[in-house]
């Protein structure tokens, strides 16, 4: 599409606001929704004319500066997510360049700053481009400029927005009053186009805003796609009613615990016996039944008494189960060997390698 004609995709964001949770039993005809308009000013969509009529698309990266940086510009410490490593990036650089603020520095982050020179060669080299209104944070990052990122977002006269991927950002305890969720799709690596992202995972990045220990509350906005609309004064169209309730649907208020050791039961049965996940639980559950304490640790890995075989049981697999469990017990006698010290035993157990390898390379020490 033409940018003059793409510059006239243009419309006011409004938040819909559910005051009900999906799950709860309801007529499709009670909706008790809100809408409040978001921006005086109007955000850029995008489009493409494929096969019809112009097809409009959220543009949820860039609908998602334009929120977080008024957010800021009213004081809300926000935290933005996004898809990509790439995309944290360049959002926080668009919207520090909406909201040019003079960040000052404490003398800790000089002091990390200092350190990042010395360790890139310049500044120049950082995907951390220096004290900003808003910060990226990513796993393409170093350790020391993520550090940086957070220390700057935390304070109160520092960084007010956090731009961040997901999967990183589960662990983050950050001070946000604001979260937005740029877009509930992701790309699909395996089939090619979109797919919807999981309830839990929409749960988990919303539950970033209003932390324990900072605040009680926080306020969540999530950008869908496809866009939504409805009309003032009128009940919402049921196209609209189904995306929200597809968004955390009656059937997903919950998280679908499983047992992991399944995954490493099942690849030990496959053969996949240098898979890195069936080698290190392996490693573990060999040394510590090699210990001076088999008994007690034989005991602790009684995958009879398991989530998984607790699963088994139910889905009538027991038996399928046991064979499973027959094939981990033989690979792990496999590894078994005498003379493993305690020493041996807790840094193997700790990291995952084998005893052998630790044995063998502690005598082969020049201390030994």
């Amino acid at each position: 599409m033409r940018a003059p004609a793409a510059r006239e995709l243009t419309a006011n964001p409004y938040a819909i606001w559910g005051l009900q949770h999906n799950w709860l039993s309801q007529e499709e005809s009670i909706v008790h929704c809100i809408t409040t308009q978001l921006l005086e000013n109007q955000v850029t969509l995008a489009g493409h004319l494929k096969y019809g009529p112009l097809q409009l698309t959220p543009n949820a990266n860039q609908v998602a500066v334009e929120l977080a940086a008024a957010a800021a510009a009213r004081g809300l410490k926000t935290i933005v997510f996004v898809n990509t490593k790439r995309d944290a990036i360049s959002v926080a650089n668009d919207i520090s360049e909406i909201l040019p603020l003079e960040i000052e520095i404490s003398q800790v982050e000089q002091e990390r700053w200092d350190a990042l020179k010395a360790e890139l060669g310049d500044l120049s080299h950082s995907l951390l481009s220096g004290p900003a209104s808003a910060v990226p944070h990513n796993s393409a990052m170093l350790r020391l400029e993520r550090d940086i990122a957070e220390r700057m977002f935390k304070r109160h006269n520092g960084a007010q927005v956090i731009v961040a991927t997901p999967t990183l950002a589960q662990g983050l305890n950050l001070p946000a009053q604001l979260a937005i969720l740029a877009g509930d799709k992701r790309a699909d690596t395996e089939k090619g186009g979109r797919e919807s992202l999981e309830a839990h995972e929409i749960l988990n990045a919303a539950a970033r805003a209003g932390r324990a220990g900072h605040l009680a509350n926080g306020l969540v906005l999530l950008i869908p796609e496809p866009i939504i609309s409805f009309v003032k004064n009128k009940p919402l169209d049921m196209k609209v009613v189904e995306k929200l309730q597809a968004v955390l649907p009656e059937d997903d208020h919950c998280v679908t615990v499983a047992d992991p050791l399944e995954i490493v039961l099942d690849r030990v049965t496959q053969g996949q016996m240098t898979d890195p996940d069936v080698h290190y639980t392996i490693n573990r559950m060999a040394v510590l039944r090699s210990a001076d304490e088999a008994d007690e640790a034989t005991h602790l890995f009684d995958l009879r008494k398991s989530l998984g075989a607790f699963a088994a049981k139910q889905k009538e697999e027991t038996q399928e189960f046991d064979t499973k469990v027959e094939a981990l017990r033989q690979a792990i006698t496999s590894e078994e060997i005498d003379g493993v010290d305690q020493n041996i035993a807790v840094l193997s157990s700790q990291s995952g390698l084998s005893a052998k390898l630790l044995i063998d390379l502690k005598t082969r020490s020049p201390t030994h």
